[in-house]
């Protein structure tokens, strides 16, 4: 009779581990969808790399524009 108990306390396991992962593979299955979006904005955005190099053309950009704004101001005003 013991190993009947045993037995049974094994199948009861065995039942609370498969309701369990059915819970898992429910969850995995929203979840799929919810990456792939992710993983396609992600796909979309600059690289650190991209991000650096467009960084480095607007402060060379602003540098240009302060340089020419400068130069307008030295210049006396023709009369």
């Amino acid at each position: 009779m013991a190993e009947d108990e045993r037995i049974a306390r094994i199948e009861a396991r065995m039942d609370y581990m498969q309701g369990d992962i059915a819970e898992i593979k429910a969850t995995l299955a929203q979840l799929v969808p919810m990456i792939i979006r992710i993983d396609q904005k992600l796909s979309d955005m600059p690289t650190q790399a991209e991000v650096a190099e467009l960084r480095g053309r607007v402060e060379e950009q602003s540098k240009f524009l302060q340089l020419a704004l400068a130069g307008r101001q030295k210049r006396p005003a023709a009369e």
